[in-house]
C-alpha cells in the first residue's frame, strides 16, 4: 500500500470517472499534472491539503472535517501507592 489514504483516493477516482474526466483533464483543471493525479489515485503519495482542495473544487465534492470524540484516557500503568511520610524522631 502506498503512503496516501486509499479512501480519499477512491472517492477522488470515482468522482473523476463519474464525470467522464480523464486524469489529464482533471490535472489541467486543477493545476496538477496527470502524473500527480495518477499517484494520488493510487495512494502512492502523501496528498497535500492544497492539492486536495484544488481537486474537490474541480470535482464539486464537499470537503468536511468533523471532530472525533475524545479518546479515553489510558489506564494508569503504575498502581497508586499511599504517600509515606517519615516521622521525625
Amino acid at each position: 500500500m502506498g503512503r496516501g489514504d486509499s479512501r480519499i483516493a477512491r472517492i477522488l477516482r470515482e468522482a473523476r470517472t463519474g464525470q467522464g474526466l480523464s486524469q489529464r483533464e482533471l490535472g489541467e483543471r486543477s493545476g496538477l499534472t496527470q502524473a500527480q493525479i495518477s499517484l494520488i489515485e493510487n495512494s502512492e503519495v502523501d496528498l497535500r491539503l492544497s492539492s486536495l482542495i484544488a481537486l474537490v473544487d474541480v470535482l464539486g465534492i464537499d470537503l468536511i472535517l468533523t471532530p472525533r470524540p475524545p479518546a479515553p484516557a489510558p489506564a494508569s500503568t503504575q498502581e497508586e501507592k499511599p504517600e509515606t511520610r517519615s516521622k521525625a524522631p
